[in-house]
């Protein structure tokens, strides 16, 4: 049996989908974000509420939320919601949108470099891939200092129904190493509702 299990698998594994194996597939994907530019701008620019769905961030937070402020064509600000444990957090983040190697020649921006607002950056993200209608995206977060990264799985409030059989959560997996955690679950959207939040060691009103 045991064999017969590794052999199923290697035949699946190995299973075409019209003249390319998934293997093959893989390793295509994998490089294909070198060759593809993914427009981050467009990514954040929407009202849509922006949820942080799978990652492979080992932390323990869950219901990230990006609610966007202000954009323009290289900047932007942003609130970011989280639960850690019971209590309800915000920061305020301020960025701007760039290329990163070897993409300086690129037509569009497909990272964007982010910090607290008003301090300095302390971390960028890759966009790596997002489908045309740019509802869910797979993005690599790099901390400055090379303090680490991993790969997140987001997805716009609106497209929360499709997300776990999207082209995203499978381009995610492909990408991302575990462990892999889920941040997001129906009870999230109460982090939505007006209310009081934590910053730092002050309480501020939630947007």
């Amino acid at each position: 049996w045991p064999f017969y299990c590794v052999l199923v698998t290697l035949l699946a594994r190995e299973a075409v989908i019209g003249t390319e194996t998934l293997a093959a597939r893989d390793a295509r994907e994998n490089n294909e974000v070198h060759n593809t530019q993914y427009d981050i701008v467009r990514f954040y620019n929407t009202t849509d509420p922006t949820w942080t769905f799978l990652s492979s961030d080992g932390g323990t937070p869950t219901c990230e939320v990006d609610v966007l402020e202000n954009i323009t064509e290289t900047n932007l600000t942003f609130f970011k919601y989280f639960y850690q444990g019971t209590r309800k957090y915000g920061q305020r983040y301020s960025g701007y949108f760039d290329k990163w190697a070897p993409y300086v020649d690129a037509t569009v921006y497909n990272q964007v470099v982010l910090g607290y607002a008003g301090l300095e950056p302390f971390k960028n993200e890759e966009l790596w891939f997002a489908p045309e209608d740019f509802s869910c995206g797979v993005l690599k977060v790099n901390m400055a200092k090379n303090l680490g990264n991993w790969f997140d799985l987001r997805v716009r409030n609106s497209s929360l129904g499709s997300i776990s059989t999207s082209e995203c959560r499978r381009r995610f997996v492909l990408h991302a190493k575990p462990p892999i955690r889920t941040v997001y679950n129906e009870d999230c959207q109460k982090i939505l509702q007006p209310g009081d939040y934590l910053e730092g060691n002050g309480i501020l009103n939630a947007k």
